[in-house]
């Protein structure tokens, strides 16, 4: 697979094209935001392509100064799933943003939604069948937080950072004051809150 760093131009075809195919609408941040990030240098979308085709991609949210990263969205066009793509896109991120950032200390973290106790449904057990595919291709599991009304698991690869609240700090910093949704770590037993785009 070729990669490369998406140019803003093309942001409103991927987002239309990809993100709102592949996401949950709570989950999707409006388009407006993810250019106003990229335009002040805290947002990177990586495509990754196979005879010009977008095959798989991984947007990618920072703060200056921050060594942890935000794996913000990780997708694959359903029709070329389960093809091994986006195992070895997850396999090789960390490195791939060292490379385009020339930053050996990033911690790159993911967010994946965590499994409701006690429930049996179809999305619970998609749940359960993410976090394992993450933990099989080398990401623990770090804290619990919430962002988007949900309950998340913060995992990063292959081991958990030393300075943890420190990571925690920058990690709640990435999202900015205006995100009240997000909470970083999340107390058990707190109720996530919702984001501002789906307030009444």
């Amino acid at each position: 697979m070729d990669k490369r760093v998406l140019p803003v131009k093309e942001y409103e075809q991927w987002y239309h094209n990809h993100l709102c195919a592949d996401f949950p609408v709570n989950e999707i941040k409006p388009l407006e935001d993810i250019i106003e990030l990229q335009s002040q240098g805290k947002y990177d979308v990586v495509v990754y392509e196979e005879d010009r085709s977008i095959v798989g991609y991984a947007a990618i949210w920072k703060h200056e100064g921050n060594s942890a990263y935000l794996l913000d969205y990780l997708g694959v066009p359903s029709h070329l799933r389960n093809r091994g793509i986006g195992k070895e896109i997850l396999k090789n991120l960390r490195t791939d943003m060292i490379q385009l950032e020339g930053r050996p200390d990033i911690c790159l973290i993911l967010e994946s939604e965590t499994p409701l106790e006690h429930e049996e449904s179809e999305e619970n057990t998609i749940r359960k069948r993410r976090i394992r595919f993450y933990e099989r291709n080398g990401w623990v599991k770090m804290y619990e937080m919430a962002t988007c009304g949900m309950r998340f698991n913060a995992m990063s690869f292959e081991t958990v950072p030393e300075h943890l609240d420190v990571i925690q700090k920058e990690h709640k910093k990435i999202y900015g004051q205006r995100r009240t949704d997000v909470i970083v770590p999340l107390p058990k037993g707190q109720q996530p809150p919702l984001p501002y785009w789906m307030k009444p």
